[in-house]
């Protein structure tokens, strides 16, 4: 039997077969076109789903926690025109990873609703990064599981708290711009503090500046590396979305 590997998501994606929590979608939730201009900002967390002047297909990224260069397709207007997005509960989700996913899992039927987001997952080969664990064996920090989950990135650090690996490749894949999967095979969930040249057209993974160590030296400090190659990654492609009606 031939087994396609494309899984199709609409408006009734994944919590509704695992019911994992009793919430299914938002108790009050708010989508409205932004032209104003004003900061952007997003959060995906256990009491509100929020983002303000961000386009749909960064709105895409943060409820299906995947980086941009992940994403394809998709009408062109997803990457120019900005939306507000104000979304909660009934109540606080559990702080955990059910909860994580619970959240991801009411802004994708959200999606769905209002933008009659469509989109399927397919497994292609591409060029990447792989995350692997370098020579002497891991240098990580387990972490405390009584901490609530947590990061911060910038151009020239990641810091986290219970972060799993899966977690750390995607911010990865952000900073550099190309796509980073897990293959460290490494369980669990652990504090990160990666600091490093910052990163820019000039400064490539490998390149230190003054007392900063290159962000390959500063993955080595943890028991980590990474390698440029021909990679299986998951790509998320937008078969369709319309403009919805402000509300």
């Amino acid at each position: 039997m031939n087994v396609d590997r494309r899984r199709v998501i609409v408006a009734a994606p994944w919590f509704l077969l695992t019911g994992a929590f009793a919430q299914t979608t938002f108790e009050v939730a708010s989508v409205k076109a932004n032209r104003s201009g004003s900061p952007q900002s997003r959060s995906l967390a256990r009491r509100s789903f929020v983002a303000e002047n961000l386009t749909l297909k960064a709105i895409i990224c943060l409820a299906f926690d995947i980086p941009d260069v992940q994403v394809r397709g998709g009408p062109a207007w997803i990457n120019s025109e900005r939306w507000d997005i104000i979304a909660k509960p009934g109540e606080p989700v559990p702080a955990d990873s059910k909860g994580d996913e619970t959240m991801r899992s009411m802004a994708q039927a959200l999606l769905a609703e209002r933008f009659h987001l469509r989109v399927h997952r397919k497994i292609e080969k591409v060029a990447g990064y792989a995350l692997l664990v370098a020579k002497g064996g891991p240098k990580l920090k387990a972490s405390d599981l009584d901490k609530f989950p947590g990061d911060s990135v910038g151009n020239s650090m990641i810091r986290g708290s219970r972060m799993p690996m899966a977690r750390l490749t995607r911010l990865l894949s952000g900073l550099l711009g190309e796509i980073v999967v897990d293959q460290t095979r490494l369980p669990g969930e652990f504090n990160i503090a990666l600091n490093f040249a910052p990163l820019n057209p000039n400064v490539t993974i490998e390149s230190s500046t003054g007392d900063q160590p290159s962000l390959f030296t500063a993955l080595q400090e943890v028991g980590l590396r990474l390698d440029h190659r021909g990679i299986p990654a998951e790509l998320l492609y937008i078969d369709s979305a319309e403009r919805p009606d402000s509300n």
